[in-house]
């Protein structure tokens, strides 16, 4: 059975899709998603994002893991 592969990336970070372009050659699906640079959203907009997803899922989320509640 064949998966996909998605990787998350900085589009910044050249050498690493390079890098990871490489190592996932084999595979017959493989997609690099542009990933969102957390430190670049004001916080404002963080805030709204984070109550939206405690008020939908009952799980806050801060920059760096997810807090379960």
């Amino acid at each position: 059975m064949k998966y996909p592969v998605y990787v998350i990336s900085l589009e910044r970070d050249t050498k690493r899709r390079q890098n990871l372009k490489k190592q996932f050659k084999s595979y017959d699906e493989f997609e690099i998603i542009d990933a969102v640079d957390g430190s670049k959203i004001p916080s404002k907009e963080y805030y709204e994002y984070m109550i939206n997803s405690l008020t939908e899922y009952s799980m806050m989320t801060s920059p760096f893991f997810p807090i379960f509640s």
